[in-house]
Parts: structure tokens; C-alpha cells; sequence
């Protein structure tokens, strides 16, 4: 190991750091150009220059990515601007339009792609609901699935998060005096925008001054059709004013040095090409402290990890020991995690069942597709007892004898299935729903019918009821969450540990590296506000693990210590 520098900066570069700090959110803010284009990393103040951009222009409206960003940004924007996620807008939109391309409104489910998949099945088109998911982030419109979901969204009057945004544009594209006026569109993390987002989005620009910041190193949706490339289009686009925002007041001046040093191999290794250079410092004023309290990323190498011998979480567990109560109090009173545990999920999800084992009050967050509850069909048909919609959910839930072929008859006929149902399954299933809506409000319910519930509907009536209540827990009431990289996004925490670093697990390949595993390495570790772990195993259940490549990129940061039965072993290795 080589030492990490420990900061001890001259009055005179303090000075300098702030004066350029400042300078570069004001040529943001004062800039009269209509589109604004700020390339910036995590914790180098985005936030606040979206707020001074807004009072300067009166208020207007930010859009971001994921619900979790949104949520920080309400907290951080309130009372200057409308803050939404980009579906989340696009669906306001939708309604305001008069939800455009049906003859009422619609119903909003978010997983109506998978029911859909079931029918384009039936009408001999093999695609589940990510393929179609997909379809829309390209909008790939010649094989004809496009058309044949919007036409099944028309049929049952219900729309998703995909084609709502897409019918959005093409109504804003043929009627562009409906495109909404706000003093300032603001727009964060547009590197993970797909191109059906972000011609959404260029679509709003037409009629509004835009602020718009991104950052292609923190790009990790992939897997659901974003693509960087946009966020450099929109940067090289004629009119476009570049901006960048140097410094980091989130990470200790070591992260961002790994930062640093993982883009630069990664770029010496071909990867990251036609990457947006930006400078990324850390922002001593500030980070001073922190950086002279923690001058190197930590190894935990841990001897194996296995259901007898669960290192990981172990190691990490007493880590969490030596944390100061102070960084406790104060990650609860900032709403954030004091600890946040990231790395591929076969990790994670044993990281997080040891803790919690050792009585650490660990969460773990998994991410997963919204799935189609019987419940869902159940409060609509008792709203409407014919609902289109309603019926299909009951109909993919609990599928009577030949369900195909009713699904496909009532297509053809263009009606609901509550026309083409048997009536003991409609009647039996009303009962059903009838019940479901008395347990909800506190209603007693019949033991026979109860009994009767079960047969109809393959679950107790306490089971149905039960699913109203599966609402996502509140993450900023976790002192220590675990999640994976993509989860980690918008988040961050004092102590950050990275595990699974091992070849095979994190790269998958270590002669075959991803730009999507550079993008996480680099998301994980600017996660933290204080200190970061990187944590390995030699062997895992039966296997040896070999450590990973990514250890030897950073080696140069790295001090390394050795967890056994014994415990942490500091330096104990080489």
C-alpha cells in the first residue's frame, strides 16, 4: 500500500476551492441560455444550484428519475418548483391532455405489461413485460408490438408508466401549443433517461428555457434502455451551454482520488469511450476533517463466507462497532443511512441476514417489478362491475377453464369478460370482492363466506387484505440498509462497505469487464460521506474466489486487513 495523502492544504487553496465553487454555480444560475447543460458527479452541489437557478426564474418544474431522487429533491426544492419523476409528470400530463387516444379515462396500473404479455401471447407474439418494456424505451415501432399494446390499452382502458409517456409525445408532437410553459424545466441524472424519455423531455424543451445536468459515469440503468448517449447528444447540441460543478462536498478526499483512478484505468482499458470529461475534486473546505479521519479505502478480506462461517456480515458487523454514536445521530437527523451496504445481491442478501442475526437493525431493499394482485381486480370490479380491466386481473389471478379462449373471445367482440365469464365464477368472485371491501373498512365477515373465499380465490380472505398493506418501507428510517448498486442510487451514508469483491462476482468477468460494473464501482463508492470498505471472500459456499480486479485499480488507495475467526486483523497481509 502506498499512503493516501493526508490533507493539509494552505489557506490559500481553501480559498481558491470555495471562490471556484462559487463562480461555477453562478455562471450556472446567472446564465441566460436557454438550454443549460451541467456535467457534474455526486455531492458537487446540483441541488443547490437547481434551487438558485429556480428563484432566480420565478419557480418552475424538476424533473428526475427515480421516485427515491424525487422524494430528496421535494425535501430540498419545496416552495421553488413541482417536483416530479419523469413518468411521474408524464402521467399528470396524460390526464390534464384528457387522457388523449381513449373515449374515457383510463385506469393507471403500473404492471399492466405482463397481462398484456399474456395476450399478445394468445394473438401469437412471444413477449414478457420487460421485452415490452424495452419496445417502448426504443421505441421500436416496425414489428408492429407498439400498435398492438396501445390497441390492448384501448380495449382495457388502462395505461403504464411506458405508453403513457409515449402517447403523451406523440399527442404534444401533433399539438405543440398544449406543451406546458414553466418559467424553468429542471432536469436531473438524464444519463439514466431512455429515448422514449428523453425525446419526452426534448419535447418540453421546445417550449421552455431547460436546466439539465447528467452525469455518464453514474449511468446504470441499461437494463432498461437508458443510454448515456442522449445525455451527450443533448451536451454537443447546438445552443447548448456546457457547465460543470468541480467540486465534491459529499466524499473524503481518498474517493475521490479512487473515483478518479477508476476512470482513468478504465479509459487506459478502453472502456468509458466518448465519456464526458469533467473535473471531480474534493471539496476541502468542507472535507477537510473527514479526509485527514479516514486517508484509505479499507479491504476486509474475509477467509470464506458460507452459511457456518458468514464472514461478510460478520466483519462488517464489528466494523459497524467502532462507528461513533455522533455519525449515528447525525445520519438520522441529515435522513439518511448511517451504513449502506452494496455489491452484487448473492452478497448483499447474506451481509444483510447476518446483521441482522448479530442484532443490527439492517434493511434490506430489493427492487422488483410491481406485480398483478387479485386484490387490484377485486376493488375495481366492486367499483364497476363490469371493468375491463377489472375482470382481466381476476381472470390472470385465479384463470377459469379455458380462460384463452374467453380472453381472446372478449377481444374479438371488443367487451368486457364479465360478458363472457361464466356466472358461478363472476358470482363467486363478486362474494369475493364484496368481502374484501367489509374486511377493509373493519366490517366482520361470515365464517362461510370466508370458507368460501378460500375456494374462489386460492387464499385466505386475511391474506388478501393483507396485500393493501405492502407499501415499500421508508428507507430514511434505516440506520444500516443493503441494497444493490442500482439501489444504491440517490442515496448515501457516512460508512459505505462494498462487498462481493471478487472476480466472478463483481466483475461477473474479469477479462470481459462491463462498462455497466465501472459505472457501479463508481456510483458505490461516491456513495459515502466518510469512510469506504471494500469487502471480499476467499471462498464462497464451496468455491475459491480470487479477489477483484477492481482491489488491484485501487491497490494504490487500499490499506488491507484480514477478517477470520479471530476477527479483523489489521495489515496482517500484504
Amino acid at each position: 500500500m502506498t499512503d493516501s495523502p493526508s490533507p493539509d492544504p494552505s489557506e490559500e487553496l481553501l480559498r481558491h476551492q470555495a471562490q471556484e465553487r462559487a463562480a461555477a454555480t453562478k455562471r450556472v444560475v446567472e446564465s441566460q441560455a436557454r438550454l443549460r447543460v451541467v456535467v457534474a458527479g455526486p455531492g458537487t452541489g446540483k441541488t443547490y444550484c437547481f434551487r438558485q437557478a429556480l428563484e432566480q426564474a420565478g419557480g418552475g418544474v424538476a424533473l428526475t428519475f427515480i421516485n427515491n431522487l424525487a422524494n430528496m429533491m421535494k425535501k430540498d426544492l419545496g416552495g421553488v418548483a413541482e417536483v416530479y419523476t419523469c413518468h411521474g409528470f408524464a402521467k399528470r400530463l396524460f390526464y390534464q391532455l384528457g387522457s388523449p387516444g381513449f373515449s374515457q379515462e383510463p385506469e393507471y396500473y403500473p404492471p399492466l405489461f405482463e397481462l398484456f404479455a399474456e395476450d399478445l401471447e394468445l394473438m401469437g407474439t412471444n413477449w414478457d413485460g420487460h421485452s415490452i418494456s424495452l419496445h417502448f424505451a426504443h421505441v421500436t415501432e416496425p414489428d408492429g408490438v407498439i400498435d398492438n399494446v396501445l390497441e390492448l390499452g384501448a380495449h382495457y382502458s388502462a395505461v403504464t408508466h411506458d405508453d403513457c409517456v409515449l402517447r403523451v409525445t406523440r399527442y404534444l408532437r401533433g399539438h405543440p401549443e398544449a406543451v406546458p410553459d414553466v418559467p424553468l424545466l429542471v432536469v436531473d441524472e438524464f444519463q439514466d433517461f431512455n429515448r422514449s424519455e428523453a425525446r419526452f423531455l426534448w419535447l418540453l424543451g421546445s417550449a421552455n428555457a431547460v436546466l439539465l445536468a447528467g452525469d455518464d459515469d453514474q449511468a446504470l440503468y441499461s437494463f432498461k434502455g437508458a443510454s448515456s448517449k442522449f445525455l451527450r447528444l443533448i451536451h454537443a447540441r447546438e445552443g447548448a451551454e456546457q457547465h460543470c460543478l468541480p467540486y465534491c462536498s459529499r466524499c473524503p478526499q481518498v474517493v475521490t482520488e479512487a473515483v478518479n483512478l477508476v476512470v482513468s484505468r478504465a479509459q487506459a482499458e478502453g472502456h468509458l469511450v466518448d465519456r464526458l470529461p469533467k473535473k471531480f475534486e474534493c471539496y476541502l473546505p468542507g472535507k477537510l476533517q473527514d479526509s485527514r479521519e479516514h486517508p484509505s479505502i479499507r479491504h476486509l478480506a474475509c477467509t470464506v463466507e458460507n452459511n457456518r462461517s458468514p464472514y461478510v456480515g460478520r466483519c462488517i458487523a464489528e466494523a459497524i462497532c467502532d462507528i461513533p454514536e455522533d455519525d449515528w445521530e447525525s445520519a438520522r437527523a441529515g435522513g439518511h443511512p448511517c451504513v449502506l451496504v452494496v455489491g452484487p445481491m448473492e452478497f448483499v442478501r447474506r451481509a444483510s441476514s447476518t446483521l441482522q442475526g448479530e442484532g443490527v437493525k439492517a434493511i434490506l431493499k430489493e427492487s422488483s417489478p410491481p406485480k398483478v394482485r387479485l386484490l387490484d381486480g377485486y376493488r375495481l370490479v366492486i367499483r364497476d362491475v363490469t371493468s375491463c380491466l377489472g375482470w382481466r386481473i381476476v381472470v390472470h389471478c385465479v384463470p377459469p377453464e379455458g380462460a384463452g379462449a374467453l380472453i381472446v373471445a372478449a377481444r374479438m367482440d371488443d367487451c368486457s369478460l364479465y360478458h363472457v365469464l361464466p356466472r358461478d365464477y363472476v358470482d363467486a368472485h363478486l362474494e369475493a370482492a364484496e368481502a374484501v371491501a367489509s374486511a377493509l373498512v373493519g366490517e366482520p365477515v361470515a365464517a362461510e363466506v370466508c370458507e368460501r373465499i378460500r375456494d374462489t380465490a386460492g387464499q385466505s380472505l386475511e391474506s388478501l387484505v393483507a396485500d393493501a398493506d405492502d407499501v415499500p418501507g421508508d428507507e430514511s428510517s434505516a440506520d444500516v440498509l443493503c441494497t444493490s448498486f442500482a439501489g444504491s442510487k440517490g442515496l448515501s451514508a457516512h460508512h459505505v462497505f462494498i462487498v462481493g469483491m471478487n472476480d466472478g462476482h463483481f466483475p461477473r468477468r474479469r477479462d470481459d469487464i462491463t462498462d455497466d460494473e465501472v459505472c457501479q464501482l463508481l456510483v458505490a463508492l461516491s456513495r459515502t460521506k466518510k469512510s469506504c470498505t471494500l469487502v471480499s471472500a476467499g471462498r464462497f459456499g464451496g468455491g475459491c474466489l480470487r479477489p477483484s480486479v477492481f482491489l488491484e485499480w485501487l491497490k494504490p488507495l487500499i490499506d488491507p486487513c484480514r477478517f477470520t475467526k479471530d476477527g479483523l486483523a489489521p495489515r496482517a497481509f500484504r
